[in-house]
């Protein structure tokens, strides 16, 4: 019995070596390491993509400032062209992506 409380007395006192962590508490603290760095590496790749998100959006907006100044020039051509259907789904596109940037905030702030 004697020999048993020094080490109850050692584990809850803090003073252990690192080797005499028990296994479960080695773990607990790898699987915590190894989310920090899963999540580190998660908030990098969405911040990326977020950056590439709001450049192309900007993009669309000035192709399409261009297209509508083009748009405006006469057409000599006799051929109907598809540049209005193509111009109203790049403005869809623009919208749905400028809705999702909210999102991917949201998300970045919960990892940070």
């Amino acid at each position: 019995m004697k020999s048993i409380a020094p080490k109850i007395q050692e584990v809850f006192s803090c003073r252990m070596s690192r080797a005499a962590i028990p296994s479960h508490a080695m773990a607990q603290t790898v699987a915590r390491g190894a989310r920090r760095r899963r999540d580190s590496e998660l908030r990098v790749m969405l911040e990326q993509r977020y950056r590439e998100l709001s450049s192309q959006i900007r993009g669309s907006i000035r192709d399409g400032r261009t297209q509508d100044a083009r748009a405006s020039l006469v057409n000599d051509s006799n051929e109907v062209s598809d540049a209005p259907v193509e111009s109203e789904i790049d403005l869809a596109l623009t919208q749905l992506r400028a809705e999702m940037l909210p999102g991917w905030r949201r998300v970045l702030r919960t990892l940070s």
